[in-house]
């Protein structure tokens, strides 16, 4: 099909657009209908230089915002992905949410693992960057305001989707996003929090924060000790429970000494978490340098480098100890 016949897809009579392409199109006996399929279609061409012909003929059209709408709600996912560029480009970014929400709910990535895409779906990656981090943000943020559990959980999903169509992209993310995934913690979900059902919302909010600290690790390793120490002086537990399982997860020495800090600090509500992690990055035949206590500046010099299980009688209570006994476990 000709460029000129694809113009008049959307004609409906009012408001015609009157360049002689069009009216060639006009003049063309291939039927309407007929010819807004073919258009609509192409928008999930594999090839980028026919899908991007399709894009900019639509932006000839007013008329086409309800036909791209259904077809990011019923369309298969690469017209869907399509259609959802077509709408961003007008300033409609619903389409990438809803694009995004259906990838998730739909499993579109089963769709491609027999292409060695596993966990990926190759036409997420049509999307502009810019388009998926602001997705992510907005659906977090209609997290903390959804008063239901189902719009709530919508709302995640949409944002874990996100998270997951940004890892084939080249080059890095803003360091901000992968931070704000990573902080975006249990209590931020207060408006739910007397819901039964609360339990599926925290599980899901729980997976963002991994996706966070992942994206951390992936893209930015040199901020990970930095957000460590952050979550682990968050109120919100939540928070500094999953940056521990993430640098235990990735096996991270430079995190042990902050680690330490906390596994040392009798009654601290990340102690145990801490000195799990600590077991599992340093190993249990760990060198006895590896687990020391913290040279913090009020400790008495005496202290310092002193290992976690001294062969020296010691008069402090046990449960300052790296290790502490079963009565403080």
């Amino acid at each position: 099909m000709k460029s000129a016949d694809i113009r008049s897809l959307f004609d409906t009579g009012a408001g015609r657009v009157t360049t002689p392409g069009v009216e060639a199109a006009r003049r063309n006996r291939t039927p309407g209908w007929w010819r807004k399929r073919l258009l609509l279609a192409a928008l999930g061409h594999s090839d980028p230089q026919r899908r991007e012909e399709a894009l900019s003929q639509l932006s000839y059209y007013e008329t086409a915002t309800l036909p791209l709408q259904q077809c990011v709600a019923q369309g298969s996912p690469r017209v869907a992905c399509g259609a959802a560029i077509a709408l961003a480009r007008r300033g409609d970014t619903s389409g990438i949410l809803t694009a995004l929400s259906r990838s998730y709910n739909e499993e579109w990535a089963l769709l491609y693992w027999e292409e060695g895409s596993a966990h990926t779906v190759p036409c997420l990656t049509w999307f502009e960057r810019a388009w998926i981090g602001e997705a992510c943000s907005t659906a977090l943020r209609r997290a903390t305001l959804a008063r239901q559990v189902s719009s709530c959980l919508e709302s995640l999903c949409i944002a874990l989707s996100a998270l997951r169509a940004l890892r084939p992209f080249p080059g890095e993310s803003p360091l901000e996003w992968w931070q704000e995934a990573l902080f975006f913690g249990n209590e931020a979900l207060t408006r739910i929090s007397g819901d039964s059902s609360v339990v599926l919302v925290h599980n899901m909010a729980r997976h963002i924060r991994q996706a966070g600290i992942a994206g951390l690790f992936r893209e930015h390793s040199g901020a990970v000790c930095d957000a460590l120490a952050r979550a682990l002086r968050h109120e919100d537990t939540s928070i500094g429970l999953s940056a521990i399982a993430g640098v235990q997860g990735h096996d991270c020495r430079e995190a042990l000494p902050l680690l330490t800090a906390v596994a040392l600090q009798p009654g601290h509500p990340l102690a145990s978490a801490a000195r799990n992690a600590i077991r599992s990055i340093a190993g249990a035949q760990a060198d006895p340098l590896s687990l020391l206590r913290p040279s913090l500046p009020e400790i008495h010099e005496s202290e310092m480098l002193r290992p976690a299980h001294s062969t020296t009688p010691s008069s402090e209570a046990s449960d300052a100890l790296l290790r502490p006994d079963s009565r403080n476990r």
